[in-house]
């Protein structure tokens, strides 16, 4: 099966299994890695271990879907309330070349983000492209937008996480999926 098959088979099974009141299924592990955060620290998948994350894929210059992104990841962790360090975000940057840690950091601000639990990440660009193809979503090239500026094309679904670095779901961005992702995060929270 060719790998866009595979990854189609797994967000039919996950969205199709996910929702209910029974646990999301238990799809592929993510690889480690060691990238940088927004204020220059390293962050391991192994850090994440024994935490629920939700993981999104951004670049700081998107004009459009990315801010959407921010705005309704931030709207989730107010929605699932304070769950110290059990729950994170993880946003990974898809423009490494431009979202420095210096970058990310100012977005983190601009859009008042939480980074006791909130993480957005960067990293050498074949070792971002290696972790974001590991979640099996699209990372494309910068290509130029007609009146300036840049677009990359990438994932907008959210991805759900558990404790031992299972993806247990793929959310679209709409609100039926928000509420589904509130959910299987709650549901794993609570097991």
């Amino acid at each position: 099966m060719s790998r866009a098959l595979a990854t189609l088979a797994l967000l039919a099974l996950a969205m199709a299994c996910s929702g209910g009141a029974t646990a999301p299924p238990t799809l592929l592990r993510v690889p480690d890695f060691t990238l940088t955060d927004q204020a220059g620290q390293p962050l391991r998948a192994h850090d994440l271990e024994g935490k629920i994350w939700v993981a999104d894929f951004f670049f700081t210059s998107c004009p459009t879907i990315c801010p959407v992104l921010t705005t309704q990841l931030k709207n989730l962790s107010h929605r699932l309330g304070d769950h110290g360090e059990d729950l994170r975000i993880v946003s990974f940057s898809v423009d490494p070349h431009t979202d420095t840690p210096e970058v990310l950091s100012a977005y983190a601000q601009r859009f008042s983000l939480d980074t006791r639990h909130w993480s957005l990440l960067t990293g050498p660009p074949a070792e971002m492209r290696r972790v974001v193809e590991s979640f099996r979503v699209a990372m494309g090239e910068p290509v130029e937008r007609e009146g300036g500026g840049y677009d990359i094309v990438h994932d907008t679904h959210f991805v759900l996480v558990d404790k031992a670095r299972h993806l247990r779901g793929y959310y679209p961005h709409d609100g039926e999926g928000i509420d589904r992702l509130a959910r299987d995060t709650l549901h794993l929270l609570n097991e």
